[in-house]
């Protein structure tokens, strides 16, 4: 019996683990940190001061 319950305990455990982390990838915003993401950030901001 014992052993039952600490295998539902450990699933239940894991599952909510699980989705606190999908949860936490789906609400930070994806950030392109290649160079080439970092150039066309630096051109939207030079050509916005610009106008």
């Amino acid at each position: 019996m014992c052993e039952k319950e600490m295998w539902a305990y450990l699933l239940t455990y894991n599952l909510i683990r699980l989705l606190m982390a999908e949860f936490t990838m789906m609400s930070e915003p994806i950030v392109d940190k290649t160079e080439a993401g970092s150039k066309r950030a630096n051109e939207k901001i030079w050509s916005s001061k610009k106008a």
